[in-house]
Protein backbone atom coordinates (compact mmCIF):
# COMPACT_ATOMS: atom_id res chain seq x y z
CA UNK A 1 0.00 0.00 0.00
CA UNK A 2 2.92 2.42 0.58
CA UNK A 3 4.26 1.64 -2.31
CA UNK A 4 1.00 2.68 -4.07
CA UNK A 5 0.74 6.19 -2.77
CA UNK A 6 4.56 6.33 -3.14
CA UNK A 7 4.40 5.61 -6.78
CA UNK A 8 1.25 8.26 -7.19
CA UNK A 9 2.89 11.34 -5.38
CA UNK A 10 5.72 10.60 -7.65
CA UNK A 11 3.93 10.83 -10.53
CA UNK A 12 1.97 13.57 -9.94
CA UNK A 13 4.64 15.68 -8.58
CA UNK A 14 6.83 14.57 -11.96
CA UNK A 15 4.04 15.38 -14.49
CA UNK A 16 2.76 18.90 -12.98
CA UNK A 17 3.03 21.41 -14.96
CA UNK A 18 3.81 24.85 -14.61
CA UNK A 19 1.30 27.47 -16.31
CA UNK A 20 2.31 30.94 -17.33
CA UNK A 21 -0.07 33.57 -17.53
CA UNK A 22 0.55 36.53 -19.13
CA UNK A 23 -2.19 38.45 -17.92
CA UNK A 24 -1.39 37.98 -14.10
CA UNK A 25 1.76 38.52 -14.34
CA UNK A 26 0.93 42.48 -16.03
CA UNK A 27 -1.61 42.30 -12.94
CA UNK A 28 0.91 41.91 -10.26
CA UNK A 29 3.02 44.22 -11.70
CA UNK A 30 0.85 47.14 -12.30
CA UNK A 31 -0.89 46.54 -8.60
CA UNK A 32 2.23 46.19 -6.85
CA UNK A 33 3.83 49.32 -8.69
CA UNK A 34 0.73 51.19 -8.18
CA UNK A 35 1.08 50.70 -4.51
CA UNK A 36 4.75 51.45 -3.83
CA UNK A 37 3.50 54.73 -6.12
CA UNK A 38 1.69 55.96 -3.93
CA UNK A 39 2.57 54.77 -0.62
CA UNK A 40 3.05 57.41 1.66
CA UNK A 41 5.96 58.21 3.61
CA UNK A 42 7.10 59.22 7.30
CA UNK A 43 9.13 62.52 6.59
CA UNK A 44 8.58 64.72 9.92
CA UNK A 45 10.59 63.56 13.37
CA UNK A 46 9.31 63.76 16.73
CA UNK A 47 11.71 64.61 19.35
CA UNK A 48 10.96 63.59 23.16
CA UNK A 49 13.97 64.54 25.42
CA UNK A 50 12.06 62.66 28.59
CA UNK A 51 11.67 59.81 26.49
CA UNK A 52 14.81 60.01 24.83
CA UNK A 53 12.90 59.14 22.01
CA UNK A 54 13.15 59.65 18.34
CA UNK A 55 9.73 59.31 16.22
CA UNK A 56 8.71 59.25 12.94
CA UNK A 57 5.71 60.65 11.80
CA UNK A 58 3.28 61.98 8.88
CA UNK A 59 2.60 65.28 7.85
CA UNK A 60 -1.02 65.76 6.46
CA UNK A 61 -2.22 68.56 5.72
CA UNK A 62 -6.19 68.74 6.71
CA UNK A 63 -8.61 72.30 5.55
CA UNK A 64 -6.82 75.18 7.75
CA UNK A 65 -4.57 72.91 10.08
CA UNK A 66 -1.49 70.24 9.79
CA UNK A 67 -1.47 66.75 11.44
CA UNK A 68 1.39 65.38 12.18
CA UNK A 69 0.66 61.49 13.36
CA UNK A 70 1.77 57.96 13.62
CA UNK A 71 -0.22 54.85 14.37
CA UNK A 72 -0.13 55.95 18.09
CA UNK A 73 0.65 59.70 17.97
CA UNK A 74 -1.38 63.02 16.57
CA UNK A 75 0.01 66.06 16.94
CA UNK A 76 -2.88 69.25 15.65
CA UNK A 77 -1.30 72.72 14.14
CA UNK A 78 -3.63 75.69 13.42
CA UNK A 79 -2.95 79.44 13.26
CA UNK A 80 0.86 78.74 14.34
CA UNK A 81 0.05 77.16 17.43
CA UNK A 82 0.07 73.47 18.99
CA UNK A 83 -3.59 73.05 19.82
CA UNK A 84 -4.02 69.50 20.57
CA UNK A 85 -1.79 66.53 21.61
CA UNK A 86 -2.41 62.54 21.95
CA UNK A 87 0.11 59.96 22.53
CA UNK A 88 2.84 60.95 23.75
CA UNK A 89 2.27 60.91 27.32
CA UNK A 90 0.05 57.80 27.34
CA UNK A 91 -1.74 56.33 24.20
CA UNK A 92 -5.09 57.74 25.82
CA UNK A 93 -4.12 61.15 27.78
CA UNK A 94 -5.42 64.38 25.60
CA UNK A 95 -4.07 67.99 25.88
CA UNK A 96 -5.70 70.67 24.95
CA UNK A 97 -3.88 74.28 24.60
CA UNK A 98 -6.56 76.83 24.29
CA UNK A 99 -4.90 80.33 23.30
CA UNK A 100 -6.78 82.73 25.37
CA UNK A 101 -5.55 86.64 24.20
CA UNK A 102 -1.96 86.36 25.59
CA UNK A 103 -2.59 83.10 27.05
CA UNK A 104 -2.01 79.57 27.26
CA UNK A 105 -4.22 77.05 28.91
CA UNK A 106 -2.94 73.69 29.56
CA UNK A 107 -5.95 70.77 30.03
CA UNK A 108 -4.95 67.29 30.31
CA UNK A 109 -8.25 65.06 29.93
CA UNK A 110 -10.32 67.99 30.10
CA UNK A 111 -8.95 69.34 33.16
CA UNK A 112 -6.80 72.60 33.17
CA UNK A 113 -3.42 72.13 34.79
CA UNK A 114 -1.59 75.64 34.18
CA UNK A 115 -1.93 78.88 33.03
CA UNK A 116 1.17 80.70 30.95
CA UNK A 117 0.98 83.91 29.59
CA UNK A 118 2.99 84.60 26.73
CA UNK A 119 3.74 87.96 24.99
CA UNK A 120 2.52 88.48 20.83
CA UNK A 121 4.35 86.79 18.28
CA UNK A 122 7.17 87.98 16.29
CA UNK A 123 8.45 87.42 12.92
CA UNK A 124 11.96 87.58 12.55
CA UNK A 125 13.86 86.74 8.77
CA UNK A 126 17.49 85.20 8.76
CA UNK A 127 19.79 86.06 6.16
CA UNK A 128 19.05 82.44 4.79
CA UNK A 129 15.97 83.30 3.25
CA UNK A 130 14.13 81.65 5.78
CA UNK A 131 11.89 83.51 8.61
CA UNK A 132 10.72 81.84 12.14
CA UNK A 133 7.93 82.87 14.60
CA UNK A 134 8.70 83.54 17.89
CA UNK A 135 6.58 83.89 20.78
CA UNK A 136 8.29 84.02 24.59
CA UNK A 137 6.09 83.28 27.08
CA UNK A 138 6.19 83.23 30.89
CA UNK A 139 5.45 80.53 33.85
CA UNK A 140 3.72 81.87 36.95
CA UNK A 141 6.20 79.78 39.26
CA UNK A 142 10.12 79.40 39.60
CA UNK A 143 10.39 77.41 36.65
CA UNK A 144 11.25 80.09 34.02
CA UNK A 145 10.19 81.33 30.61
CA UNK A 146 10.36 79.50 27.32
CA UNK A 147 9.99 80.06 23.36
CA UNK A 148 7.92 78.29 21.56
CA UNK A 149 9.28 78.59 17.60
CA UNK A 150 8.19 77.77 13.85
CA UNK A 151 10.86 77.91 11.05
CA UNK A 152 10.02 78.57 7.47
CA UNK A 153 12.04 77.76 4.39
CA UNK A 154 12.66 79.94 2.10
CA UNK A 155 9.35 78.63 0.29
CA UNK A 156 7.35 79.36 3.26
CA UNK A 157 7.28 76.21 4.40
CA UNK A 158 7.57 74.84 7.83
CA UNK A 159 10.98 73.12 8.47
CA UNK A 160 11.07 72.97 12.36
CA UNK A 161 8.59 73.63 14.93
CA UNK A 162 9.78 74.00 18.62
CA UNK A 163 6.61 74.33 21.43
CA UNK A 164 5.70 73.44 24.89
CA UNK A 165 2.82 71.35 24.77
CA UNK A 166 2.89 70.02 28.61
CA UNK A 167 3.93 72.61 31.56
CA UNK A 168 5.78 69.61 33.61
CA UNK A 169 7.27 67.93 30.17
CA UNK A 170 10.47 69.86 28.22
CA UNK A 171 9.10 70.80 24.40
CA UNK A 172 8.38 68.87 21.87
CA UNK A 173 10.22 69.57 18.56
CA UNK A 174 9.35 68.43 14.87
CA UNK A 175 11.68 68.92 12.31
CA UNK A 176 11.36 67.59 8.63
CA UNK A 177 13.82 65.16 7.22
Amino acid sequence: MVRVISAILIFIITTSCTVQSYQLDYLKKFVVERESQQKPEKNWVLKLPWLNQVIELYAVNHEDQIIFLDENIRIFLKNNYIYNVLGILQHDEEINIHKQDKNYLYNLNQIQIAQHSCEDSQIIKLDDGKQKIIQNCGVNDDQGGYMNQIVFNENNLIEHIRFKVHPNYPMIELSHK
